[in-house]
């Protein structure tokens, strides 16, 4: 609980009182559970209380709150503090929707845990075989090695020190907890807030062992399956399931899309932005300064970099193991080329990048680092010929503008359309990197149709729990993740009194074992479109 949380505590307790009443706590007497990852976010605990109700009676299961990871001795005080003894905490929110009960994980010494780690570390040569390492047939590198950046704070790994040996010693110490607690319980499904990170070892043993998953924020519920193992995945599918939307709908939507578009290039939030809450900028600016950045003379390539500790592996493997390397291998390539090099980071975390900027600009001259300030609007009002990104929102914005973009990936969210470029291997990048200049413009009219319906499949047709989701966080500002959001849902709720409604969208989404619900969001309003 923070100090803005403090100030709406009278909010915090309505929620409660209004759990209390329409959940009424039940335990079976059987062994079955629902696992609800506990996560200190008030706009995600309204769905979460509604689903986790819903998956409860289906089951007659028991719900049990859990924690993915070890608590640091910070994290304990402050669950003590805060979450336990406060009548108002975390814990009193999650027991108001009825947790019975909480998992924390416990470090232990098996001696299988240690035979385990002494041959998995022997594995462990170079980074590429982080990636590859899987416990007990389960993928669980890539979340080991995003998890080392992030916690360390560093930006690539070296698998010989200490410091790494350590965390693998925690990384598989954890793995070993949860082993042993779905070998032990009688799980029917699990509820998660992230797939990333050490949080992501519960999901992936879960979809292993064929546990409904599901993924579940105020603005989006995916059911994860082995077929569909992540929250961002089925692209491909977008463009059969917009076909099945009746013609008038098709149409209102496309225009919809873009129109939010057209307003976050002016300026504007759109809910993607909004929702990217640790962003403080606009990511255009209405005003494009009238002093030139870009050359005028050469070949103008901008590097869209990447937060370097991010959620890396967010979409899977790319082309490189890490941001780090591939910065470094297109700083080697800056000496073969004569193009003008230009690096943007994301402004969410500049200050925090900016010794790897220095860096990088240090180690490889060519590279030009624009300043933090440098809008989109005056990147594309001076011409830049081309975008390098390995999988940003970048791709679905410059191609609106005939500025090709090229990832540095085979996989990710806009390879199913034909507004960027996905090279086959490292190869092929290679090769299109050295020949920039080759690149054809993107043809807009070609493009543009799917690239709106691309927008609004991913972004615009969630089903959300607040009606005018948009104008809401715009509203709330700075205290959207406070107790403020539960006033605006239960006066909201008050007014359609359609408490059973939500429950009734949740059970059915859950009976089609579908993996997302789409809503008409129009005319800000929430109606239901269906489950694909």
């Amino acid at each position: 609980m923070n100090i803005r949380d403090i100030k709406n505590i009278k909010y915090i307790k309505k929620f409660i009182y209004h759990n209390f009443k329409n959940f009424k706590k039940q335990e079976y007497k059987n062994d079955y559970k629902i696992l609800v990852e506990v996560y200190d976010y008030k706009p995600s605990t309204i769905p979460i209380s509604y689903l986790s109700n819903v998956l409860a009676q289906k089951h007659r299961a028991n719900l049990i709150g859990y924690y993915p990871s070890f608590l640091s001795f910070k994290n304990k005080f402050k669950r003590i503090l805060f979450d336990t003894l406060n009548p108002y905490g975390l814990n009193k929110i999650y027991e108001s929707f009825g947790i019975t009960k909480f998992i924390i994980p416990k470090r232990s010494n098996d001696r299988t845990q240690e035979l385990l780690y002494n041959k998995t570390y022997k594995k462990i040569k170079f980074k590429k075989d982080i990636l590859e390492l899987k416990l007990d047939g389960i993928l669980l590198g890539d979340l080991f090695y995003d998890e080392y950046l992030r916690s360390n704070n560093v930006i690539t790994i070296d698998v010989n020190t200490k410091n790494f040996q350590s965390f693998l010693k925690e990384a598989i110490s954890l793995y070993f907890f949860w082993k042993k607690i779905f070998e032990k319980e009688k799980i029917k499904s699990l509820i998660i807030s992230h797939h990333v990170y050490f949080m992501g070892i519960v999901t992936r043993i879960a979809i292993y062992k064929n546990i409904p998953v599901y993924n579940i924020g105020i603005t989006n519920i995916q059911y994860l399956t082995k077929s569909y193992p992540i929250k961002h995945c089925g692209f491909e599918n977008y463009l059969k399931f917009f076909k099945k939307f009746n013609s008038n709908l098709q149409k209102k939507l496309l225009i919809d899309a873009e129109n939010k578009l057209t307003e976050r290039f002016a300026g504007k939030k759109d809910i993607k932005l909004l929702m990217d809450r640790h962003t403080e900028k606009d990511f255009y600016n209405k005003k494009v300064s009238t002093k030139k950045i870009l050359s005028q003379d050469k070949y103008k390539v901008l590097i869209a970099a990447h937060q370097f500790n991010d959620a890396v592996h967010v979409y899977g493997k790319f082309l490189f193991n890490d941001f780090y390397e591939w910065i470094d291998f297109l700083g080697k390539c800056t000496k073969k080329t004569d193009y003008e090099w230009y690096i943007k980071f994301h402004p969410a975390e500049f200050k925090t990048n900016y010794k790897y900027i220095k860096y990088f600009a240090k180690k490889y001259p060519k590279f030009i680092i624009l300043p933090n300030t440098v809008t989109n609007n005056q990147l594309i009002k001076e011409k830049v010929d081309i975008i390098l990104t390995v999988y940003g929102s970048i791709g679905h914005e410059y191609p609106l503008f005939g500025i090709p973009v090229v990832n540095a990936s085979n996989e990710g969210p806009h390879k199913p359309f034909d507004f960027n470029i996905y090279p086959k291997n490292f190869v092929e990048y290679e090769r299109i990197i050295l020949n920039l200049h080759k690149v054809p413009k993107v043809k807009v009219n070609l493009v543009q149709r799917k690239l709106y319906i691309y927008y609004l499949m991913r972004f615009l047709l969630d089903y959300n729990l607040i009606d005018n989701f948009r104008g809401e966080l715009i509203k709330l500002g700075s205290d959207y993740s406070t107790g403020k959001i539960y006033d605006i849902f239960l006066k909201q709720l008050q007014k359609k009194n359609n408490n059973n409604e939500i429950l009734k969208v949740y059970n059915d989404y859950i009976n089609s074992k579908k993996f997302r619900i789409y809503s008409n969001n129009l005319n800000k309003k929430t109606e239901l479109i269906g489950f694909y």
